[in-house]
């Protein structure tokens, strides 16, 4: 029987249809044909103007898995070199071959149309290249550029290693490292209050975005592990009473304030917590169907922009380029996106293992 940890893989394989599949359309793509899919429905046009929330809901996830998985490794002598090779290269085969094939497409669109497909992106340089292949996409004062979803690989590299040094310097002193992390949250506080145009390298709206995030999900992972079923009881009770507040508040069309503080620090820790906590949602999200598409949630997010710039090629060249609302293209459109994803795994596994062989047989 699985742990009731793998549910949350489950809740990444929806994170990434809603972010490639709803939020998408309305952010790199479909701006250009003025439509929405199913936007008179409140829920989806919720994500479709506030979906890259979504990324602060990984990057809690993401905190909270590497605090459950690796805070013992590394308090048992774990090198950083083992810890961020592990975490890297793990992404490294994605992140190059959906930067390359986005580079090609992005080639062919900017043939047929002379603008690239992403025309609010900033200048694709050589130097932007290089470091995309290593994940640094958005190292530039969180700057986008070539496959513009991979630029949020950035702020999970340099939040791991931060991470790592932040354990590994309090291996005897947890309650300091509870402390710094909460210092990192509160660093990515300062910044997103900061005047935008003061951004500098480490220091920039999107870095913070993971300082406010992830390490609200490690700081979780703490609490959770060390409270008892009581007090886990009790700060459901609490969690409860809050979003009730925060619903009535929207009732009366009470602004929340800034999302990424709000999500990152609140909304999106505690819907992990009610996933952990109570069966019958823990289940829910151990189910297969939702596991498999938490195993492919990277490959969906990563390749989006390739599939994207693919559907606009090809509908425009059908002429169906407005005819975006029908239920058919919309179910079509999230069935390819699972489909390449799957298909991109299984190829970059087979050739991993290839790879693997050959250089075990040289030795």
């Amino acid at each position: 029987m699985k742990s009731k940890y793998y549910a949350l893989n489950g809740i990444k394989g929806i994170l990434a249809i809603a972010i490639a599949c709803i939020y998408h359309i309305a952010t790199i793509d479909f701006p250009y044909t003025l439509t929405r899919p199913f936007g008179e429905v409140s829920w989806i046009e919720w994500v479709y103007s506030n979906g890259g929330s979504f990324v602060e809901f990984f990057l809690v996830l993401s905190g909270f898995t590497s605090c459950l998985v690796y805070t013992a490794r590394i308090d048992d002598g774990e090198n950083f070199s083992t810890f961020i090779k592990k975490r890297f290269f793990r992404l490294f085969p994605l992140i190059l071959f959906s930067l390359i094939t986005s580079l090609i497409l992005d080639g062919i669109f900017f043939a047929r149309f002379n603008h690239p497909f992403f025309k609010d992106g900033s200048t694709n340089t050589f130097v932007s290249f290089t470091l995309a292949i290593f994940g640094m996409s958005a190292i530039d004062n969180g700057i986008q550029s070539w496959n513009f979803p991979a630029w949020s690989i950035t702020v999970f590299l340099i939040c791991w290693v931060i991470f790592y040094f932040v354990v590994f310097s309090t291996k005897h002193n947890k309650d300091l490292r509870v402390w710094l992390m909460t210092l990192i949250v509160f660093i990515g506080l300062f910044i997103q209050f900061t005047p935008s145009n003061t951004a500098m390298f480490l220091f920039n709206r999107d870095m913070s975005r993971g300082y406010i995030s992830f390490f609200s999900g490690a700081i979780l992972c703490h609490i959770y592990q060390i409270f008892k079923d009581r007090d886990k009881n009790i700060l459901a009770l609490a969690f409860v009473i809050y979003l009730i507040l925060i619903y009535i508040l929207s009732l009366a069309h009470v602004q929340i304030g800034n999302l990424t503080v709000f999500t990152g620090m609140f909304l999106w820790p505690i819907l992990t917590f009610f996933v952990l906590h109570l069966e019958i949602l823990n289940k829910f999200f151990l189910l297969k169907p939702l596991q498999f598409l938490g195993d492919i949630s990277f490959h969906i997010y990563l390749m989006n922009y390739t599939i994207e710039i693919i559907f606009y090629l090809l509908l425009d060249g059908l002429g169906l380029i407005r005819g975006m609302k029908s239920i058919p293209f919309y179910i079509s459109y999230i069935l390819i996106h699972i489909i390449v994803a799957y298909l991109v795994m299984r190829v970059l596994n087979i050739v991993e293992k290839n790879i693997k062989l050959r250089l075990k047989s040289k030795t």
